[in-house]
């Protein structure tokens, strides 16, 4: 949804006086507005709630801050007494060190000055980081609050900081924030309300419950602002636990997602939205949009059960890939995207793909034949950029190949290259041509089209098909490139992934009669699961023997670690599961337990 933001003044620094005098002598705002009270009278009947499911970046204050004032604005034109924005909205939840920026943490404030302007008429609750002034922490770093600030007709009504804080890399937690109070009620008109942000109701494991503290005092609304990602068969756990909420609360429950996907430092972080409102019976009453902005407007007065809809992981995995691939461009201005077009699966997966999210006019192909490739896969090449509307451009590296091999027999006219190195050589010519394109323009970017089960195997050349900017897939196995494949046939009602494509036995075609399966531990069917219960599920030894051959299990879990070291030059990709590689799955280099295990 795209809306064109209300003016605004402009943000100085010397703006920021007015917000401050609502702010204790911590710098924590006071948790009860110092207004007349006969503003907000308890007869005054809260009921038609907005919640505006918007992307804001990190860092880009001035461009969070037009957003939120134009979402005020339509959240207030269409009836809605209260609106309520995800957490961290106005820094942008991925901000990573920029909160240890003093300048940063200012200007915030002036944002939210603007907003308490914006307030006028509506109730808005805004997250954003909060600084505990003159608090000395060991590190020299600020002490820093997440916290969701409720404010109207300019007022601050009450400031609730987030109570738990997760210990996992995809969250601002623990190296940016420090534990909040637990949520204290509020009177929003005839309304009791319970605040608490994202974590706070994922309470296992924690001393503290947050929820339980809501239930004891006897709310009548419980408001969660969250930014929750994405990964596959997030929706039914989030819908268990927000059941879970309302029930025990005995109240309503208001869930406001962020959208958008984001730099989690090595990987996109996707976030689906698909904001909730759940009654007290634990039933879903409404649902915004996935993957997409969205203002919805929820009506506490006509909470009715929505029919049970029933989740389809290869069209949430396929629209999280297209989210992801449109933000990263968007973001890092990059116009067009270049794809090496094999004939092969991932490069079909992936050009299909960037299609979608960038628009054909914006993706390129590039089929580099060899003296390997077959007629089939060439053909298929043309075939799929036919289909998909995009350009493809044809260049043989044969003329590149053959000299480099007389040049490496005139220093070496005794032997001739070892098969690896003749296959390696292809693939980093091909890796040189397409950064060639992107050389040219500038405005261009190679996205590579490795899959995650190839990428843990290490079956993959540094410098060739690992070139790129982008790794759209490296988080989807092989089996889900097949079936997202399938998918995107089937939903377009025609084959724009070739017939040939899908059914032909994957070969990288460096050398004659080569396949894929022969150079792994076991076919894809077998594998590929094998390597998601590794990577993803921590999984040993004993507990694979009983699903797997040992032989197999060996070769495999002794690739995943003789690989780290490529890994770690894999470009940013797209996380889509419990656990891609990268910040929540650090191994070391060399890793030499498994040679080594006492027992």
């Amino acid at each position: 949804m795209r809306q064109e933001p209300e003016e605004i003044p402009s943000i100085t620094s010397g703006e920021i006086c007015d917000f401050r005098s609502a702010v204790g002598n911590k710098g924590r705002i006071e948790k009860e507005s110092n207004c007349p009270k006969e503003q907000y009278k308890r007869e005054e009947k809260i009921s038609v709630i907005a919640v505006a499911q918007i992307t804001t970046d990190p860092g880009e204050l001035r461009r969070n801050l037009e957003k939120i004032v134009s979402f005020i604005g339509l959240a207030r034109g269409s009836g809605a007494q209260l609106v309520v924005f995800p957490e961290l909205t106005l820094p942008g939840f991925c901000h990573m060190d920029l909160a240890f920026n003093p300048k940063f943490r200012a200007d915030q404030l002036t944002a939210l000055e603007h907003i308490r302007d914006a307030s006028h008429g509506i109730t808005v609750i805004v997250g954003h980081m909060l600084e505990d002034e003159g608090v000395t922490v060991p590190s020299g770093r600020p002490h820093l609050r997440s916290v969701a600030t409720i404010i109207k007709d300019g007022e601050v009504l009450h400031t609730q900081e987030k109570s738990l804080l997760p210990n996992h890399e995809l969250s601002p937690g623990r190296r940016y924030y420090h534990n909040g109070d637990v949520p204290k009620a509020f009177q929003l008109g005839d309304l009791k309300v319970g605040l608490i942000i994202c974590e706070d109701i994922w309470t296992d494991g924690y001393e503290t419950d947050p929820v339980e503290e809501l239930a004891r005092q006897k709310v009548d609304l419980v408001i969660n602002t969250s930014a929750s990602p994405f990964e596959v068969g997030k929706m039914r756990q989030r819908k268990e636990l927000l059941s879970e909420v309302a029930i025990r609360v005995g109240a309503p429950v208001v869930y406001a997602n962020l959208v958008g996907s984001f730099d989690g430092y090595d990987a996109e972080i996707v976030f689906d939205g698909r904001s909730m409102l759940i009654g007290k019976d634990g039933e879903v009453s409404a649902v915004a949009k996935g993957f997409t902005e969205d203002l919805k407007i929820f009506d506490l007065r006509s909470l009715r059960e929505v029919p049970s809809q029933t989740h389809n992981d290869l069209e949430e995995l396929h629209d999280a890939l297209v989210l992801g691939i449109r933000e990263y461009f968007r973001r890092n201005g990059f116009q067009r995207a270049y794809v090496g077009l094999s004939g092969g699966i991932d490069s079909a997966l992936v050009a299909a793909l960037c299609v979608e999210a960038l628009g054909r006019e914006h993706v390129v192909g590039v089929t580099m034949p060899s003296h390997i490739t077959s007629d089939e896969t060439r053909r298929d090449a043309h075939l799929l950029a036919n289909n998909l509307g995009m350009k493809c451009f044809e260049r043989s590296i044969e003329p590149e190949y053959e000299a480099w091999l007389a040049g490496y027999r005139q220093v070496y006219p005794d032997r001739e290259p070892a098969a690896f190195t003749k296959q390696n050589k292809q693939a980093r010519i091909r890796g040189s041509i397409l950064l060639e394109y992107t050389n040219e323009d500038r405005s261009g970017l190679v996205v590579s089209t490795g899959n995650k089960t190839e990428l843990a195997l290490g079956y993959c050349t540094l410098y060739g098909d690992k070139c790129g900017g982008f790794a759209a897939i490296n988080d989807v196995d092989k089996p889900g490139v097949y079936a997202l494949s399938l998918f995107i046939n089937e939903r377009a009602g025609r084959c724009l992934i070739p017939e040939g494509t899908l059914t032909r036995t994957p070969s990288a075609e460096l050398e004659e009669g080569q396949t894929d399966t022969a150079n792994l531990p076991a076919e894809f069917d077998l594998l590929s699961p094998l390597v998601d219960e590794i990577v993803e599920d921590n999984a040993t030894l004993e507990e694979l023997l009983s699903r797997y051959p040992k032989e197999v299990i060996d070769r495999t879990m002794s690739a995943i670690d003789a690989q780290e070291y490529k890994r770690r030059q894999v470009a940013p990709g797209i996380r889509v599961t419990s656990r891609g590689f990268g910040i929540e799955r650090r191994m070391p280099m060399g890793l030499g337990y498994r040679r080594s295990q006492l027992c």
